[in-house]
Order: C-alpha cells, then sequence, then structure tokens
C-alpha cells in the first residue's frame, strides 16, 4: 500500500516541472542576411558576390558553383524541475546559399535553401540535385 502523500506530491512534481519553447531573434556568425540575399542579380560577376559576401564554404566544378552555409540559432528549448534542475539547447536553422557562375564569371542563378529543422543530409542533396540540373542546361542535355 503507497503513503498518502504520493499522489499529492506527483502532482505538485508534474506542475512545477516542464518544458517550452522561447523564440528569439535568429542570430549566429556568418550569416547572410536575407535582404542582402534578394539583391544578387543574374549577371553580377563574381568579383561582386566576393566582395559582398566573402569567401564561400565550398567551392565547386572550377568555381563554377559557390555555396555559402551558415547556422543561425532561432529559439530554445527549455526543460526544469521543481528540485531546480534543468537546462536548455538552442533550436538551429541550417542554411544554403548556392550561386551558379556562367562561363563570363557572372551570376547565372542561385538557389536559397532555409530549412528550419531540417537535416543537413537533405539540404545537401537539394544542392546537389540543384547543381545537376544546372550541368544538364549547360551541356545542352535538356531544353
Amino acid at each position: 500500500m503507497r503513503p498518502k502523500w504520493v499522489w499529492p506530491a506527483a502532482l505538485v512534481v508534474a506542475c512545477f516541472s516542464g518544458c517550452g519553447v522561447v523564440p528569439t531573434a535568429p542570430h549566429g556568425e556568418g550569416v547572410i542576411a536575407p535582404q542582402t540575399i534578394r539583391t544578387i542579380k543574374t549577371g553580377e560577376t563574381r568579383e561582386d558576390i566576393l566582395l559582398s559576401l566573402g569567401d564561400p564554404a565550398s567551392r565547386f566544378s572550377d568555381d563554377h558553383y559557390f555555396i555559402y552555409d551558415w547556422t543561425q540559432t532561432v529559439g530554445y528549448w527549455f526543460a526544469f524541475s521543481p528540485t531546480g534542475s534543468g537546462g536548455a539547447t538552442p533550436i538551429k536553422s541550417r542554411h544554403y546559399l548556392a550561386i551558379e557562375f556562367d562561363s563570363d564569371n557572372r551570376v547565372r542563378r542561385l538557389l536559397d535553401l532555409s530549412h528550419w529543422g531540417s537535416q543537413k543530409s537533405e539540404l545537401e542533396l537539394a544542392l546537389e540535385k540543384w547543381m545537376e540540373e544546372g550541368a544538364e542546361r549547360s551541356s545542352g542535355s535538356k531544353p
């Protein structure tokens, strides 16, 4: 037989412990602001891109593609208990900006992949598909 205090104690613990999400303004290092991405126009030179965005995280196909990659913290997930223990973990949002250049070193197209909560591998697959489409277009395989 349980002591009479077990259920009231369990109720108190349940009422005073919990978890939640605290959203924050997106922040992080190396972040490219959405308004900066919107200013990139087809036909801009590679030098213009390097001056405005800096060096990319990755370069592919003899600098035919620039990939910028950053992570932003968009909030915190927290948990606590009535004993005073608890903690918080940042909620991250991963971003990629891919820029394709033509043979004259001018922006042909760009892709902004900003998926909150997506796994890095999913974003990388989307980038690979986008680059393959560009290669097919450049080689004339597709109209």
